[in-house]
């Protein structure tokens, strides 16, 4: 395999794709993709791997997630939709059942009123 590494390591260096690049045997490291994303898919569809800290190659960014940006499609006007955890939906759902409780309380409707 081809390694491609920065001269730094754990510091980016930076490649410049204009298109769609055909790709195959890389070991890629500490490289962001500017431009085009370099190869779409994972990194397996190209007998390939990336050995951390990649953006825009293949389809992961630095967390080693997908990158949005690079899949068929994208659009600069999508937004992501925010959303809370396992924990903060908890948290959520027991103080909306606080507040109706005391709602419920107040307005007399369980005490018969």
């Amino acid at each position: 395999m081809l390694k491609i590494r920065s001269t730094t390591p754990g510091t980016t260096s930076l490649l410049s794709a204009t298109s769609l690049q055909s790709i195959q045997f890389v070991d890629v490291a500490d490289n962001r993709a500017v431009g085009e994303v370099i190869a779409f898919g994972i990194p397996e569809n190209y007998q390939s791997k990336t050995s951390g800290n990649v953006y825009r190659w293949f389809q992961y960014n630095q967390a080693g997630g997908i990158d949005p940006t690079a899949l068929p499609g994208w659009s600069s006007s999508m937004r992501g939709i925010p959303s809370l955890s396992v924990v903060g939906t908890g948290v959520l759902v027991a103080l909306l059942a606080l507040v109706g409780s005391f709602y419920i309380r107040r307005r007399g409707v369980l005490s018969g009123n």
